[in-house]
This record gives structure tokens, sequence and C-alpha cells, in this order.
């Protein structure tokens, strides 16, 4: 502080400490000295400090001494209103409350001199103040306040230390003025007092600093700063707009064309090296400080800018892949045919297609942006859509391989079960379970060896191998359907086979001792009895109980009296059907028994010629014996024409085949007998027309 030495600053920053007086009380007086403001050890950065100090201070402090130089007042700069303005602003701002203490404002005038009165002075500095004070923005709630509701004024002054009588006077006075209890004029007053206990001062001051600290409205720049940062912002904007252009033409633009970008990550990269060298090289001259602040502007614009690009070409990237993936596995695997190695051309699909985008993503990282630009998610996902899409194939594949066994099920069963059907025996159904139970064991041993190649889940291989067996019955079932889809023809063959063929399968000839009608109720019943046969799905031994139709008392097959109740899986024939083809099958069968009938009555009637009637047969037709005997028995010709003749009769009566020579004869024989008659009578018209002129002639001419 020795004037000789030069004009230096004396307080650097902010001090606190106790006053040195003496007494008890003067130890309870906290003194805060902040550095003043303007100097030039701050330079152009003195602002933001000066005014977050002076704001700590104001806040902190129950009295602030302003320490002024007398020829400042009435200067703006000088005596830094700018300053008190936004101090006053932000103080209000941050720190004004409800029920608030207020707080005095001490100033004292250095280098008084007594020509100016220290009440002018004081009047201009308090006008000052309350105009401050009106025209600074405020709060709402604080729009219609005055300074004097926050703070109270309070002024004195110091003459020059050149007068060093009176400036220790002065100076003694002012301390009296603090440290006296008994001066009529005391500073410290209760109002002033913040309430603030002494063991919480020092968290009370960190947290007013560190309000202070993040307040941005303090921190202005300097001029040197607003330059750099007016042309960083410049040379950013240049550089970008320059980047951006160079991205549009040399990746968007051919995107759009459906181009693919396989070097974008390292030609992105050297682009934006070039951009920042050249930024580098353009803002060299500015503060260090805003050139990096701009500098990491120009990248996360950059980082955004072909980050759209890149998220563009991971898209790209996933259609392409999906497209191969979906390309391999159709090429791989046999068309419409499932393939035991299904899991392996699978898996191999998949690692290629995985690899493929890896690739391809990676190609599409700009270096620079790496540890930002992730596709951790996109891989992911497109994982889970490939085994999403593997799964359903999977699937598929399973569903081939069942519908090929449920096949070759449906055509085994056909051909063995063909047999059993046709003879349609009372242990038919003993036959089909037999068959049906070896068809589906050999199915089952099929199927899980492509369980076993598809690597499928224990507790998932009951499921499908149950779904199998069932596939087995709907395939049963089927088979039968189409077996009793023409049932009446069968019914029609065994009854045809049991009445109208003897046991060496040649027509029956039906004689007076032969019972017909016993014949022909057996055949039908025989026959009937199929129908039942046909009508359940009898897989199980315990069905063989359950009945739609049976033979009643008078052995005529009926409906049950007690209906069994069965699902309809079970129903190969329903109860209508079975009546319908029941009263069809009777239709067709009455005529036989007619025609068995009329056949026994024609040959009983041959079978009653009395004796002699033969014997006057013989004696009346001797001569034409004899004249039989000498033509034709000694003529070659006659004999064996005759023998041919006998031979066909022979054969007629022995199979009784008259019935179907009649049924041929007959149509032929009137169909010629028409004939006949209408070229008779085509002759009888024309014989007729050649006679009417003739008679026109004979009769004589009228005038």
């Amino acid at each position: 502080m020795n004037a000789e030495v030069g004009r230096t600053q004396t307080t650097l920053g902010v001090w606190l400490g106790l006053s040195g007086g003496n007494g008890t009380d003067a130890k309870s007086i906290l003194v805060l000295d902040v550095e003043g403001t303007d100097s030039r050890e701050r330079g152009e950065d003195h602002g933001a400090f000066e005014r977050k100090t002076s704001l700590f201070s104001l806040a902190l402090s129950e009295i602030l001494i302003i320490n002024m130089w007398t020829n400042d007042v009435g200067r703006f700069e000088g005596a830094n209103y700018s300053l008190l303005k936004i101090v006053f602003e932000m103080n209000l701002r941050l720190f004004a409350s409800g029920g608030a203490s207020k707080t005095l404002l001490f100033f004292i005038f250095r280098d008084h001199n007594p020509v100016t009165p220290l009440t002018k002075i004081s009047k201009v500095i308090a006008d000052d103040m309350a105009k401050l004070w009106k025209d600074m923005p405020k709060p709402d709630q604080y729009s219609n306040s005055s300074v004097s509701d926050f703070f109270d004024f309070r002024f004195t002054s110091l003459p020059h230390k050149i007068l060093e009588d009176q400036f220790i006077e002065g100076v003694e006075k002012l301390k009296d003025t603090f440290m006296n209890p008994a001066n009529p004029e005391p500073v410290f007053s209760q109002k002033y007092k913040s309430g603030v206990p002494s063991d919480g001062f020092a968290k009370y001051a960190s947290n007013i600093w560190t309000t202070i600290q993040e307040e941005k409205d303090l921190n202005l720049p300097s001029q040197k700063q607003m330059l750099a940062t007016y042309r960083c912002s410049e040379i950013l904007n240049e550089e970008f707009n320059a980047f951006s252009s160079m991205v549009n033409s040399k990746f968007i633009e051919p995107l759009e064309n459906g181009e693919s970008l396989p070097t974008f990550g390292k030609d992105a990269s050297e682009a934006i090296q070039a951009s920042l060298e050249a930024y580098d090289k353009l803002s060299s001259r500015y503060e260090e400080e805003v050139r990096a602040m701009k500098k990491r502007e120009l990248v996360e614009k950059i980082n955004f800018l072909l980050k759209s690009v890149f998220s563009t070409l991971l898209k790209a990237a996933l259609d392409t892949c999906k497209a191969h993936f979906n390309e391999e596995l159709s090429a791989r695997l046999p068309p419409s045919e499932p393939s035991l190695k299904f899991v392996s051309i699978a898996a191999e699909v998949k690692d290629e297609t995985v690899a493929k985008f890896q690739e391809l993503a990676m190609a599409a990282v700009v270096p620079d942006f790496s540890s930002e630009w992730t596709f951790a998610k996109e891989a992911a996902k497109f994982v889970a859509e490939i085994e999403v899409r593997l799964s359903e194939e999977r699937e598929g594949q399973l569903q081939l391989f069942i519908a090929n066994l449920r096949s070759k099920m449906e055509s085994d069963l056909s051909t063995r079960l063909s047999k059993p059907c046709e003879k349609a025996e009372p242990t038919m159904w003993a036959s089909i379970r037999s068959i049906f139970n070896g068809v589906t064991e050999r199915a089952t041993g099929d199927y899980s060896e492509v369980l076993d190649a598809f690597e499928v889940e224990p507790e998932k291989r009951d499921s499908l191998v149950a779904d199998l067996a069932a596939q087995a019955e709907i395939a049963l079932k089927l088979v039968l359907n189409k077996k009793t889809s023409n049932l009446k023809r069968v019914l029609g063959r065994i009854f045809k086979q049991s009445f109208e063929l003897d046991a060496n399968d040649v027509p029956r000839r039906w004689t007076v001792g032969d019972n017909v009608s016993s014949e022909w109720a057996l055949s039908k019943l025989k026959a009937e009895k199929i129908l039942d046969l046909f009508c359940l799905l009898r897989l199980d031994e315990e069905d063989d109980e359950l009945h739609f139709f049976g033979e009643n008392s008078v052995g005529v097959v009926v409906v049950v009296d007690d209906l069994p109740v069965v699902s309809s899986e079970k129903v190969i024939i329903s109860l209508e059907q079975g009546k319908e083809i029941l009263a069809d099958f009777r239709d067709m069968a009455t005529p036989a028994f007619h025609a068995a009938i009329k056949e026994q009555e024609h040959a009983a009637a041959f079978g009653k010629t009395p004796w002699y009637f033969y014997a006057i047969i013989g004696l009346l037709g001797w001569n034409e014996a004899v004249w039989f005997i000498n033509v034709v028995l000694f003529n070659p010709v006659w004999l064996i024409f005759t023998i041919l003749v006998g031979a066909g009769l022979y054969v007629v009566w022995k199979f009784n085949l008259h019935p179907i020579i009649f049924a041929t004869v007959g149509p032929a024989m009137h169909a010629t007998s028409e004939m006949i008659q209408s070229h008779l009578q085509d002759f009888l018209q024309q014989a007729q027309a050649a006679q009417q002129p003739n008679v026109a002639a004979g009769r004589p001419k009228q005038d």
C-alpha cells in the first residue's frame, strides 16, 4: 500500500475475517473484504467476476460499505451504476423473499472536498439509486416496489489522505460509528439481522455463491470474447454449409438414386477432418476457449447431419440382409419339400446374414463418432426377426413333414384296409386296429427322426407326437369315408353273393324244394349287419359295444333302442345316413326276391306234367320222330346243327340264363316287329296311291 512503489491492486478476490478491535463485542463483527472494480489486473474479463462478488457481498452482508471516489459522483460508469443495476436486479430475483430483512448501503466518499456539501452528494446518490431501481426490470410481485423497501442508505466522507490529520480524524470518527455502542446513530440494527446462526454461516454462504455461479446472466462476455464468438460462428456456418453441400452431393443424392455407399464411414471421416482443419486455420487468431466451444458445435452439427445418413444406411443394410437371408434360405432348402438338414442350413444362413449386416453397418460408422454411433439395438432386433422367420419356417417344415406322413399313412391305410373292408366280417375292426397301430407306429418312428433332426425340445415333442396321432385318426377316418361312399354297392354285392350265387359262385337255380323266403331273409340280414360296422370309428376295443343298428328278435336289422352318445369325431356314417342306406338297399333287394319266386313257380309248373301226357305226345309224334331220325341223324349237317342247338339250350337251362336271353331278345324282337310294321304300312300306302289314277280313268266325263 506504499504509493511510492506504484499503484497496484491491494485486495485480490474475497477475504473474510473477524474485526481486530478491543472489547467483547468487537469480535462479533465478521468483515468481508472484496477487491475493487475496474482493476487492470482482471483485464477485459473483470466484469463477470465483479458482478458475482458484488452480488455475493450484497446478499451475504447486513451492512454493505461502498467505497466511492467523490469525483465519480454523477458519472454513470465511474460510479459503477451499471454494476449496481445488475446487482440490484439479480439480488431481487434470486434472494428477495417476503419478510426478508433490509440491508444498509453505507456510501463512503473518498477525497471529499468540503466545497461540495456532503448533503448534496448524498442526495445525488439517493436520487440515482431510486431511478436505477425504478428503471430496472423487476418480478411481477415487486413491480410497484421502491428501493427503500429493501435498502437503507447512509452517507459519510473522508478527506484526501494528503490531509493526514483530517484523514485520521475522519477514520476515527468512522470507526467510532461502528464500534461505539453509545453512539447516538449506531450502524448495527436489529432490522438488518439476517438470522443466520454462526454454525450454519459457512453452508449459507456456500449456497449463495453456488446460486450466483449458476446464474448465466452474470457471465456477460468481454469484447474480445464477443468478437471471437461472432467470427467463429461465421466460420462455423461457412464450413458447415460447405460440408452439408458435400454430404448432399456425395452421399444423400446417390442414396436417393438407389446406389450403395460401401465406404461411407471412411469417406465421411476424411471429409470431417478436412472441414475441422479448415475451421482451425481460419479461427486460429481468436480466443481459444471460444474457438474450442464453436468447434464442438461444428462437430455436433456434422454429427447430427451424418447421423441421418447413417440411419438410412442401416435401414438399407437391414433390407439388403433380409432379402439375402430369404433368398439364401429358399435356395438351400428343397422346393416344396421338407429337409432333415433344415437346422444346419438355417444356422449357416443366419450366421452369414448376421456377419454381412455387421460388415455393412461397420462400414457405415464414421470413426470420429464410433463411440456414439452404435447399431447394437438394430442388430439385436434384426437377429430377433431372423429367429422369428426361422421359427416360422421351422414350423412350416414340420407341417410339411406331418402332411407327407399323413399322406403316406392315408395311402398305406387305403391299400391295407381294402381287403378287410371288402370282406366286412365281424372281426373287421380288430383287423383295422392292428393295421392302424402298425401304420401309426411306423409314422411315429419316422416323425421322431424328424424331431431329432429339428432339435425339438423334449417338452414340445409329446404334443407334436400327439398331433401326429390325431392326424393318423383323421387319415383313417378319411379312408373309411371313401370306403363307405359306395357302401350301397358293397351291401348289394354281399347280398348277391349270398342269395344269387352258390358256393362255387355260379348263379343259383331255384327249385321247388328251396326255401326262397328264408334264404332271402338270411342274405339280406347278412348284408344289413355290415352297415353298423361302418357307422362308428372303433379304435378302442370297448367301442365294439357301441351300435347304431342291431338285429331284433325276428332277425331284422333295426335302430337300437338305447342309442349311444358318441362324439362327432367317431361318427363315420350318421344315423340318418344309415337309415337312408338301409332303405335303399332293401329297395334293391326286393326285386331279387320276386325274381327267385317266379323262377321257383316256373320250375314247379314244369315239374307237375302227368306221365300219360308224355305217352300221348310220343304216340302222336312217332312219324315225326322217325322223320327226324332219318333226316337229322343220317345227315351230318343237320346232326351237327342239332348238337350245337341242344348244347346251347342245355347251357341256358343249366346256368339259368333264359332271363338274360329274354331280356335281350325281347327288345330286339319288339324293335324288329315295329320296323316290319312300318315297312308294311309304307307299302300299303304306296299301293293305294297307285290305284287311285286307274279309278279316275274309268269314270265317265260330265259336261
